[in-house]
């Protein structure tokens, strides 16, 4: 027997492959630390694949999926620290053949293995909790005459909002959107927008083609926003001191064990943080709804303070990292936890796709309309014009591209936009650019540039 381990953190590994070994003393294993040396390891001559969807690399259920096309009758089981229902589901529906909580029993695991080795599929009882009432086929027969954009506008209606809050949204004039929503009430054979949102709600409430899972709503979804927004930060820290002990920075470690256990540390940091972001993704609708809390910022520190948190981040990907701010840059008005989640993601998101050796910077600048523009430059592959969305006006040029659709949400908050200027292959500048009236007093502050 032939078995892939694929997990980020080594004991986790070591413990799979006793309890591997109990099921077969003859099995081969190979083992990686991430999705992408996972994919590249993956052949149709493996028996199991056993996986963390939780790894860096690549989205956990479109890991599933890459791993599957390259051995589609080769078994694969999750063994996740995540235990969201939903998580489960739609791991299976991905084409994994089980999914089991890394608080299950190893004889539990092992009849799982089993299972999914004779064909079955295994999920915990929890799993249950995620499936939605069975959809009416009459409603859904009626959606599936509406075009894209018209499901997009029936979704917004269904969250509450106005015409003019949908035009906002989407870039539409006034009488466009009223045109659609006309168009919408007429082609679902109803006569107002209650009942057009009730039929969806009939049809599983996927009006925007959502993915599986019931939506999650209210003082969840506000909680789940609050923790992504919160806890991001000091993770990113932790995982950073993390590497400064693994890496021995600052001189050796008498007892080599530590430097091991730093590096644990590190990785499942970094598999928590893979889960706060997914958590987010989720309440990325309510962070969107929610009220700022306005104050005055002063963007220079924000921006030092956030390259300080990700230095050792980039110093470990070899890429070096400049900032600029100029002296005389007024301050913002706006929610400095969110600004400062729109540097860090932009800064992570730069460094990932910035190639050794390479460089990146972040700057502030004041443009000739008076907004306050926060612009991060990179040399990486760039991004494919086809993962773009151009528009005419001040939002031309926007990202449509999924690592920036957080920012996106957090920048649209303060009635902002961002940008991208981009060529495939050849590195990406991406700017959060605020509305001059957030534009405060100017800063009697300093020009920084700090390389990481």
């Amino acid at each position: 027997m032939k078995i892939l381990i694929a997990d980020p953190i080594s004991v986790v590994r070591a413990g799979l492959r006793q309890v591997l070994r109990d099921l077969d003393p003859n099995v081969t294993i190979v083992e990686a630390n991430d999705f992408i040396l996972a994919a590249q390891s993956t052949t149709p001559d493996f028996d199991l694949v056993v996986i963390e969807i939780a790894m860096p690399g690549m989205d956990g259920v479109a890991g599933i999926r890459a791993l599957n096309a390259r051995a589609p009758a080769t078994p694969i089981v999750v063994f996740s620290a995540a235990d969201d229902p939903r998580s489960m589901i739609a791991a299976i529906e991905a084409g994994a053949r089980g999914y089991v909580p890394k608080t299950t029993p190893n004889a539990v695991l092992v009849a799982a293995i089993r299972l999914a080795l004779a064909g079955g599929i295994y999920l915990p009882p929890v799993a249950s909790l995620s499936r939605r009432p069975e959809p009416d086929a009459s409603a859904l027969g009626a959606l599936a005459k509406l075009s894209r954009r018209q499901r997009e506008i029936l979704a917004l209606v269904s969250e509450g909002m106005s015409n003019q809050a949908i035009g906002d949204r989407l870039e539409l004039t006034l009488s466009t959107v009223k045109a659609h929503v006309t168009a919408i009430l007429k082609i679902l054979g109803v006569e107002n927008r209650t009942q057009a949102v009730l039929l969806a709600k009939r049809a599983g409430g996927d009006t925007a083609g959502a993915s599986a899972g019931a939506p999650v709503r209210g003082a969840d979804r506000e909680l789940i926003a609050r923790l992504n927004q919160e806890l991001r930060g000091p993770l990113n820290a932790i995982i950073g001191f993390a590497d400064i002990i693994g890496d021995e920075l600052y001189g050796p470690i008498g007892t080599p064990k530590y430097v091991e256990c730093s590096r644990n540390i590190g990785a499942a940091g970094r598999q928590l943080l893979a889960a706060i972001v997914a958590a987010g993704d989720v309440g990325r609708e309510s962070a969107t709804m929610n009220a700022i809390e306005e104050k005055e910022i002063d963007i220079a520190t924000v921006i030092q303070s956030t390259a300080y948190t990700i230095k050792h981040g980039a110093k470990r990907a070899k890429v070096a990292v400049a900032t600029h701010v100029p002296d005389d840059l007024p301050h913002l008005k706006g929610d400095e936890g969110r600004v400062r989640q729109i540097v860090l993601d932009l800064l992570s998101t730069a460094i990932r796709f910035t190639p050794p050796e390479g460089r990146l910077t972040v700057a502030a600048e004041l443009d000739t309309d008076k907004r306050i523009a926060i612009r991060i430059s990179d040399i990486g592959p760039g991004i494919a014009q086809s993962r773009r969305r151009a528009s005419d006006g001040p939002n031309r040029g926007r990202a449509d591209y999924p690592a920036f659709a957080h920012v996106k949400s957090l920048v649209e908050m303060h009635g902002g936009c961002l940008a991208i200027d981009t060529t495939s292959g050849a590195g990406a500048a991406v700017a959060a650019i605020f509305p001059a009236e957030r534009t405060l007093g100017a800063l009697s502050g300093r020009m920084i540039a700090v390389d990481a």
